[in-house]
């Protein structure tokens, strides 16, 4: 793998293209580096005022309702926007890709608006059914931080969106740079109003972060000339092509966002503590899978749609496995050496004021488990991309579909052996699977479309 990889890596310096999709993703993996470590000094802030205790619990389970509603609309809203704007502005012109922005964005805030009042009206009976093992005080602090949070929906949404169109021409470092407000305003509000404010300064600065970061996400848009008022410009053939695309894959994203609700829930059914250990064992994953996920998908699918736009199937074929290749050949030491090291790295990150040795013992557990998804994660994302640029979404939504069914058995039968860990294992499985899945798929695809030589929509998957 080795050699030919090597071989791959020194096309790089002859092939523009590779090199481009290269430097996209160093300049956002560096500024999601930045966003990750700002948000590892939240976690260590936040370990140290409330350790593994029930407020903690309370404001992870809160904090599922808004974060799956802006998975399944901003997310997957701005993964079937960017193939079909990236054409429509390569075939029609800046000012139609204009139209087709403006149009989705007002269809974006109706459906996050929205979303956010319906989620709002059913946390009085979704709180008790997903804490059910929850006393009543701990049922009434989290519906409470649920009604905080859920504001952050509309915020989030159109920053995601702003920040895929503004990769979408290029512009790679705005967005991912305005990502730190995040963590950076909740540091600051739980220093300055902690101790008054209690675990209710988690949203508030949630709430504050997400609103610095879609203003300054639209500043980098409006320098790029691109309106940022959402507009009716009609239901045109390009508009029901993103929200064809758009339907099967919230349906997919909304059966994969499942499957961290199914965890949490499970893991709330285990020992107290189980949920919070949970979250702080996925910490160092969610570190390392965030800054490599946002830069391979966000580098990579204004590449792959541009190609696909060309109809080159096999610079795209030759893309993804120069990439594929490379994420492996990382990855697999990373996690190697990862779980050589997870008790250490889990004293080191959390075990002072209220976090116990115990805690870290289970924590490292958990995290041990967790490390094992990383190159099927990553690798994974290509091919989840890939199958986006082609407008494949409906497989993806076969695929979400069966890995959440293999969740749902791995944490039953992984939990009842290793507890909170064998829900950890059974995430990292769930990875494996996709990874094997879509690269299935995906070469089969190709295959297709190099013999066809038809345009994606005529290609039958």
């Amino acid at each position: 793998m080795m050699s030919a990889l090597a071989a791959r890596l020194g096309g790089w310096q002859r092939g523009s293209a590779n090199g481009r999709v290269l430097s996209a993703a160093a300049i956002v993996a560096v500024f999601t580096l930045a966003t990750r470590l700002a948000g590892a000094a939240k976690e260590i802030v936040v370990a140290q005022r409330f350790g593994t205790s029930d407020e903690v619990d309370a404001f992870l389970l809160a904090f599922l309702l808004p974060s799956f509603a802006m998975s399944v609309i901003g997310g997957s809203l701005s993964t079937a926007l960017i193939p079909a704007y990236v054409e429509v502005r390569q075939r029609e012109g800046q000012a139609a890709a204009q139209r087709l922005l403006s149009t989705v964005m007002l269809l974006c805030i109706g459906l996050l608006a929205g979303a956010a009042l319906i989620l709002a009206s059913l946390v009085p009976a979704l709180v008790p059914l997903i804490g059910s093992s929850f006393s009543p005080s701990k049922l009434q602090l989290t519906a409470e931080l649920s009604y905080l949070l859920l504001p952050c929906l509309v915020l989030t949404g159109v920053a995601t969106i702003w920040s895929a169109v503004l990769n979408a021409h290029g512009s790679f470092a705005p967005g991912a740079a305005a990502a730190m407000a995040v963590p950076l305003a909740i540091i600051v509000v739980l220093l300055l109003a902690g101790s008054v404010l209690g675990i209710r300064a988690l949203p508030v600065g949630l709430l504050a972060g997400s609103g610095v970061h879609a203003a300054l996400v639209g500043i980098a848009l409006h320098h790029e000339g691109l309106r940022l008022l959402p507009r009716w410009g009609g239901f045109t053939p390009e508009a029901r092509h993103v929200m064809g695309q758009y339907l099967p894959m919230a349906a997919g994203m909304l059966v994969m966002e499942l499957n961290p609700v199914i965890n949490t829930v499970m893991a709330a059914r285990l020992p107290a503590g189980s949920v919070a250990s949970l979250g702080y064992g996925n910490k160092l994953v969610a570190f390392g899978v965030g800054i490599g996920s946002v830069s391979i998908g966000a580098a990579v699918l204004p590449h792959f749609s541009s190609m696909v736009a060309r109809r080159d199937w096999r610079g795209l074929r030759g893309t993804i496995r120069t990439y594929a290749l490379a994420v492996l050949a990382v990855t697999i030491p990373v996690t190697a050496l990862g779980m050589a090291l997870s008790e250490p790295i889990a004293r080191l990150l959390y075990q002072r004021g209220a976090f116990t040795s115990a805690d870290t013992l289970q924590v490292a557990r958990i995290q041990l488990c967790y490390l094992a998804q990383l190159p099927f994660h990553l690798a994974g994302m290509l091919f989840v991309r890939f199958i986006s640029a082609v407008s494949s979404n409906r497989a993806l939504m076969w695929v979400s579909m069966a890995t959440a069914l293999v969740n749902v058995a791995g944490n039953y039968v992984l939990s009842g052996y290793l507890g909170a860990a064998g829900i950890a294992l059974a995430t990292s499985l769930v990875y494996a699977f996709t990874f094997a899945v879509t690269l299935l798929y995906s070469r089969r695809k190709l295959r297709l479309l190099e013999r066809s030589g038809l345009p994606r929509a005529e290609a039958t998957a």
